[in-house]
């Protein structure tokens, strides 16, 4: 699960949780379907439909992640290279498409059965920052609210021009990790992005430095005119539904 920045049905931009990854092509699913969390051939007929305005949205991060292709030399284990805008780790967006859909999620030990509200963000071609860790894709970031707005509001000729690398000096690598368990990169707290849950504020496991850094960056987004929501629930994303209108 995570925020997500979509047109709402009155037309006003609102931040709400959402499962990430797309519906897979029936042909594809046996059994559960996984999603599809990342979209590179846009002219395929099965994401057509969700192309258009009232499908597209936009992810706020602060930094992303990506595995070596090649493992280092010295462990065997590939490395998490966690890259960002500089330093400060700066608030950008990814561009995504959204949908509803019924179906199962989750696991075989732990199916999630019912209506889901899915995501999934777009991919392009790396550039020379991301491809000397990564050689496939990096996803498709947008920087200035200009883009945002276009990717969100513009014919589909015009915001496809967004699908494209940074330049090569625009992004920069802010952490490494090797590759462990998720609880172990988890803990070494290189993920910054904006994660909105309920037992963020129980205050057994996240620190107030954490919840300052959300307060903030919702902070943000509201001054960028973004209707902002609390989704109050717990981490496996069985969110219930409980919302607590923050701005807006």
């Amino acid at each position: 699960m995570a925020p997500v920045v979509r047109n709402a049905p009155d037309g006003v931009r609102e931040l709400i949780l959402l499962r990430w990854g797309m519906p897979s092509p029936p042909a594809y699913v046996t059994g559960i379907d996984r999603g599809i969390t990342n979209i590179r051939n846009v002219d395929s007929p099965h994401w057509r439909g969700w192309l258009g305005v009232p499908h597209r949205s936009v992810v706020p991060a602060t930094s992303f992640c990506e595995p070596s292709t090649k493992p280092d030399p010295a462990t065997g284990k590939k490395v998490w290279h966690w890259f960002a805008l500089a330093e400060d780790r700066p608030l950008f967006c990814f561009a995504g498409i959204w949908t509803s859909w019924s179906g199962v999620r989750g696991t075989k030990t732990q199916p999630v059965n019912g209506g889901h509200q899915l995501f999934g963000f777009l991919t392009t071609s790396p550039n020379a920052t991301v491809k000397a860790v990564h050689e496939k894709a990096m996803p498709v970031i947008l920087r200035t609210q200009e883009e945002i707005d276009t990717w969100l509001d513009a014919p589909l000729k015009d915001a496809l021009v967004l699908q494209r690398p940074l330049p090569d000096d625009a992004l920069k690598i802010v952490e490494q990790v090797a590759l462990g368990t998720r609880g172990q990169i988890l803990g070494a707290q290189v993920i910054r992005a904006l994660l909105l849950a309920g037992d963020l504020y129980d205050g057994d496991q996240t620190s107030m430095k954490t919840a300052r850094f959300l307060a903030e960056q919702m902070r943000r987004l509201q001054e960028a005119g973004i209707r902002v929501f609390v989704i109050r629930g717990c981490w496996n994303g069985t969110a219930s539904t409980l919302y607590r209108r923050i701005n807006g």
